[in-house]
């Protein structure tokens, strides 16, 4: 019976030690299991706000990518105005440089005019001295 007392208590001490490991172990998988929760719900959050500021961009692409069509309508628009205005331009100075040929044709014909009528003046005032010369000798001979 001693031997069966001993070799309970053995039995028992052995249990008592797989239990003390038992509660140990089960210890340390608790703690391990709060920490995989803790680093679960941390990741939830990061997780969140990730998806938060991935949702932020899209949508701040998105306002970006409207603009830049707007920007790039601006400039096509601008460009227009750009060439109307160079092509309003030239056309003025063609414009411009038919009516200074034009004006230089009508300088010179008038030009003209007027030597034609200084050339007649001329004339008239020759004819004039002529006549008061003659006059003067007709006088001188009368």
């Amino acid at each position: 019976m001693e031997k069966s007392i001993s070799q309970y208590r053995t039995t028992e001490s052995d249990l008592r030690q797989q239990l003390s490991s038992a509660l140990s172990d089960k210890k340390t998988v608790q703690t391990e299991l709060d920490e995989a929760k803790r680093r679960l719900a941390q990741f939830e959050v990061d997780k969140k706000i990730f998806k938060e500021k991935f949702d932020e961009m899209t949508r701040l692409k998105l306002s970006l990518m409207k603009k830049i069509e707007l920007l790039e309508a601006e400039r096509r628009k601008a460009e227009a105005v750009i060439s109307e205005t160079a092509m309003q331009r030239e056309a003025i100075e063609r414009s411009l440089s038919a009516l200074e040929r034009e004006n230089k044709v009508r300088l010179l014909e008038f030009l003209d005019l007027l030597l034609l009528l200084l050339l007649y003046l001329l004339l008239l005032f020759i004819c004039y001295v002529y006549y008061i010369l003659f006059m003067h000798i007709f006088i001188i001979i009368m």
